[in-house]
């Protein structure tokens, strides 16, 4: 259970003030609350106005890195380890790319795999799933994104930052989860949040421009922190070569993997 709310954790994926001034230019000191629909809004259009932005994430088996761009056009890139195991991954123009782990899961002479969201194979779906998960860490609230009648509490202002805690109750934290699944074309995974929801605290440091400088979220004995960096510094995040990008292939009773055609971006 443990590895299963630490995966929700990164699919998870969330903030502001200058010596007292809040959200929306609202005075805000501690012990104070905001609405967390209006917190989340004023956050995502700091990040977008940046355009660029870097962060690093750890949690329990996981180690990534990444470096993003918001706005007109997307993208994203990831880096590190989970579960031990390396990653390397990109999304640009809604299209998922993974370095392939080994050569058994793609088409010979292929060494990167596309995935895609909209695809009707439950292979891409879930591998297109598990990639945006890792790519919405630079969301300081993705975890929590969809929670209703939440509330942000400030628990501390200093100089140009100002802290804010957003709790959870297992209930609530089920009804997102249950959400972000159907969202993601997930039943099966809507149908077992109830289980999977652990009661959940979200701490969120922002700085004078609403930009995310930490954040922590903890879920039963998981813990994530992301820390963010270089808002507005240059960042390039191109596709692999076209000749280097293959599909997720199964293996099959009729052939052994790698055996499809190769297909490109």
């Amino acid at each position: 259970m443990k590895r299963t709310t630490t995966a929700t954790l990164i699919g998870a994926a969330t903030l502001i003030a200058l010596a007292g001034c809040g959200s929306s230019g609202a005075a805000v000191s501690e012990g104070d609350s905001v609405e967390l629909d209006a917190l989340s809004t004023d956050v995502d259009a700091a990040m977008r106005d940046a355009g660029t932005g870097s962060m690093k994430a750890e949690s329990d088996g996981v180690e990534l890195e990444g470096d993003f761009q918001l706005g007109k056009t997307e993208a994203a890139s990831v880096t590190g380890t989970t579960g031990g195991q390396p990653v390397d991954l990109r999304v640009v123009d809604g299209v998922h790319y993974l370095k392939a782990p080994s050569p058994e899961v793609t088409q010979k002479g292929k060494t990167w795999i596309k995935a895609d969201p909209e695809s009707k194979k439950p292979q891409d779906q879930q591998l297109a799933s598990s990639m945006t998960a890792m790519t919405d860490l630079r969301n300081p609230l993705a975890a929590i994104d969809g929670a209703e009648d939440a509330k942000a509490e400030v628990t501390k202002v200093e100089d140009d930052r100002v802290t804010y805690e957003i709790a959870l109750s297992k209930k609530q934290m089920g009804a997102v989860l249950e959400q972000q699944a159907k969202d993601a074309g997930d039943e099966q995974g809507a149908a077992m949040a109830a289980q999977q929801a652990r009661k959940t605290t979200t701490t969120l440091v922002v700085d004078k421009g609403d930009l995310p400088v930490e954040a922590t979220t903890k879920a039963g004995q998981a813990t994530l922190d992301v820390a963010y960096s270089s808002w507005g510094e240059d960042v390039s995040v191109e596709a692999p070569p076209k000749g280097t990008v293959g599909t997720l292939e199964v293996p099959t009773r009729d052939g052994p993997p790698g055996s499809g055609s190769s297909s490109s971006q």
